[in-house]
């Protein structure tokens, strides 16, 4: 099951054996999708392997300062 974002990607990248300029075929997978990356291009999966690994550290570290400023009240009440 594709996400939205993958959709995406895949909507904005190549085909490897085509070339820029020819759209990837989600269905197909005999050739890799790659999309513009910062001084290059990257395969779709790996531009959804970043995203994902960046949302997890930012929601992880987002809920661990939310533990942290309830300990803190509840210590100050203490």
């Amino acid at each position: 099951m594709l996400t939205l974002f993958q959709s995406l990607a895949f909507a904005a990248g190549f085909d490897s054996a085509s070339g820029p300029g020819n759209s990837c075929n989600i269905l197909s997978s005999s050739s890799k999708c790659l999309v513009p990356w910062i001084r290059g291009t990257m395969t779709v999966s790996g531009v959804v392997m970043i995203a994902n690994s960046v949302g997890h550290g930012v929601s992880v570290d987002t809920g661990s300062l939310g533990d942290q400023v309830v300990v803190n009240a509840f210590n100050r009440r203490s």
